[in-house]
């Protein structure tokens, strides 16, 4: 589902709130349950201009989705997983723009949740550091990582397209359960995975424990419905309990976390969760309202971004 929507398809009080388009600009992310229920956003390019658009209705919390700003092998069009790269230039300005659009919305985050990859958690203190918020508390947790990508783990897109055709190439990036060859526990890349101190539980003064409660298994591969499986814990024991409590709430992670994420709020099918998209550092925002239904929380209208 590619195609921008009409102004008729945007709500009055968002259309009055709207910004005029950038030259290159269209839509970049295509608002998820007034749109074309319940597929989601499709992102075709992006634009240089960015705001949030926000429903106003009383006693709503929001809960915010960002994809980190643009990664080093982003700009390089490789594979990257749980590999710790971190921000071009441009991915910085991306996060301190939306940032500002964070800021001018005037939201009250009571709870940030990100991976522990450094292009997120960077992109997680630019946020708040822009938005104003810098005390807001922050949790990191492995369960947000990346798709791991298995032996494709810094392998080039474009390269991989010639060898193996683009469509196999799309079937590893996008498809519900295709494995991607794994990678050998000798890899390099692997072998320093599984060395990091941030996976590994470590015992503080007291007898406390830091970092995670148990060690991080790392994988030698995912496929998406792995990615789901994990985010649908942070969903169940973090997320809806913090929204059912009044909390609004701010996810910061990547690609293909945030289309679980969003695959689990809207509803989407295995075979429609393929076209889910999400630009960099561009705020996804749903408004999460009281229900009388078993998880007491139901979801409004999600607004994304335009140019």
């Amino acid at each position: 589902f590619v195609a921008p929507p009409s102004s008729s398809a945007r709500p009055r009080s968002q259309l009055a709130r709207s910004r005029p388009r950038s030259s290159r600009g269209m839509l970049l992310l295509l608002a998820v349950s007034a749109l074309h229920p319940p597929l989601a956003a499709t992102v075709q390019r992006r634009c240089r201009r960015r705001a949030v658009y926000l429903a106003e209705s009383p006693g709503a919390k929001k809960l915010t989705l960002i994809r980190h700003g643009q990664s080093e092998w982003n700009l390089a069009n490789r594979f990257t997983g749980w590999v710790d790269v971190d921000l071009t230039t441009r991915g910085i300005q991306e996060a301190r723009e939306a940032a500002r659009a964070l800021k001018a919305d005037g939201t009250e985050y009571d709870l940030v949740l990100t991976s522990c990859l450094r292009r997120a958690v960077r992109t997680s203190c630019l946020l708040l550091s822009g938005a104003g918020r810098p005390a807001v508390p922050m949790v990191k947790d492995a369960r947000l990582n990346e798709q791991h990508a298995g032996a494709l783990t810094g392998r080039n897109k474009r390269s991989l397209a010639k060898e193996h055709g683009h469509e196999q190439v799309m079937r590893w990036r996008r498809g519900f359960a295709v494995p991607p060859p794994p990678i050998s526990t000798k890899a390099p890349l692997q072998s320093a995975i599984c060395r990091d101190e941030r996976y590994r539980r470590r015992p503080c003064a007291g007898g406390a424990s830091g970092g995670p409660s148990q060690d991080v298994v790392v994988p030698r591969g995912e496929t998406f419905r792995d990615c789901l499986e994990r985010v649908s814990e942070v969903w169940s024991d973090t997320v809806e309990p913090a929204l059912r409590d009044g909390k609004n709430v701010l996810v910061v992670s990547h690609g293909n976390a945030l289309r679980a994420l969003i695959k689990l709020v809207d509803g989407v099918s295995d075979e429609d969760a393929y076209h889910l998209d999400m630009p960099t550092a561009c705020p996804l925002v749903y408004e999460a309202l009281p229900s009388a239904g078993p998880s007491g929380v139901r979801f409004g209208d999600a607004h994304g971004t335009w140019g």
